[in-house]
């Protein structure tokens, strides 16, 4: 899993302050197991209407031994929605 690019350069540092700098609320989850190479539908459903992560965004995940980690981010800022949108592939 890739990092969304705003977010890839702070690699150790605190997920929670970068994303407060940023204009984004951050979102981790910690889960046994080896770092999946993508979403499942059941995470991705957690992004839509109703779900409990609604207005979050996929930001990437790391792998640690016997766990990994899924970052999401949510924009609480017009700003911070236009530097998201920025480092979208084309």
């Amino acid at each position: 899993m890739n990092f969304h690019p705003l977010f890839a350069g702070f690699r150790g540092e605190d997920p929670y302050a970068v994303g407060a700098a940023l204009g984004f609320a951050i979102h981790v989850e910690t889960a046994r197991g080896v770092l999946p190479a993508a979403l499942n539908p059941a995470q991705r459903s957690r992004m839509d209407h109703g779900g409990d992560l609604v207005g979050f965004r996929f930001a990437g995940g790391w792998g640690a031994p016997g766990v990994y980690c899924l970052m999401f981010a949510k924009p609480l800022t017009a700003v911070a929605a236009k530097m998201w949108q920025a480092g979208l592939p084309e």
